[in-house]
């Protein structure tokens, strides 16, 4: 087995590729950047596995979460509660994993006949500190959310801080949810609630739809979309009332 981290960069993970092919490789299982990687390999006549995010979809084999169900059950969860002024914090919507996530958050604030307010979308990207700086000036303002949807466990966590550093409590002043079950986040006081995915059968369902590729390479392309969970913590309640 061989192991490439190319920390989201394009040009790491065309030498990772490159690697790859001279290695002569039986197939790979990868967590793309872009379309490029599995064009590139599907190009040498080695076989893709798209786990997590998806680029080619119907000619490539991906392996997925429910991302638009489980952010619509998330934030379905704060509508039902009674929340209406509802924040989404996202890392990107280019990818298949934030746009799905976005539009799942879309589509519950519509069932609950919610008016999006572009205002209350934060694009935060993967970094804890800028969160918590995005998260600390849109709670300082006097029209600040009741709620926060962050869509991964780095976003939650800076949101997180900044409503402990503003002397705001969870949930009584902020509820929060988040997508991804991180292990901090059952062990905080208040615990968060969020959506969990189980990543060890995102992983392991990827090996062996490889091994099926592997063996039937004539095959057509398959997407598996494993399920995904709400758990209700404590950090979610009614909004604070007026």
């Amino acid at each position: 087995m061989v192991l490439a981290d190319t920390s989201l960069s394009a040009e790491a993970e065309g030498e990772a590729a490159e690697a790859l092919v001279a290695l002569r490789v039986a197939g790979v299982v990868v967590t793309p950047n872009s379309s490029a990687v599995s064009t590139y390999l599907g190009s040498h006549g080695i076989p893709v596995v798209e786990v997590d995010r998806q680029f080619a979809a119907g000619s490539t084999d991906g392996v997925v979460v429910g991302n638009r169900v489980g952010a619509r059950t998330a934030t379905a969860h704060l509508v039902g509660l009674g929340h209406r002024r509802i924040a989404l914090f996202i890392d990107e919507t280019d990818w298949t994993t934030g746009y799905e996530r976005y539009q799942g958050y879309l589509e519950a604030l519509n069932a609950g006949r919610i008016k999006v307010d572009p205002e209350l979308v934060v694009s935060s990207g993967w970094d804890v500190a800028d969160s918590r700086r995005r998260a600390l000036d849109m709670l300082r303002g006097p029209d600040r959310p009741t709620a926060v949807f962050a869509a991964n466990n780095v976003l939650a966590e800076g949101v997180w801080r900044a409503i402990g550093e503003l002397g705001l409590s969870v949930p009584g002043d902020i509820s929060l949810v988040a997508f991804d079950d991180a292990p901090w986040m059952s062990m905080v006081s208040p615990t968060v609630s969020a959506v969990s995915q189980d990543t060890f059968n995102l992983g392991a369902t990827a090996v062996r739809r490889l091994d099926e590729r592997i063996e039937r390479p004539e095959s057509d392309s398959v997407t598996t979309v494993l399920n995904v969970r709400l758990i209700e913590r404590e950090s979610t309640a009614q909004p604070p009332a007026v």
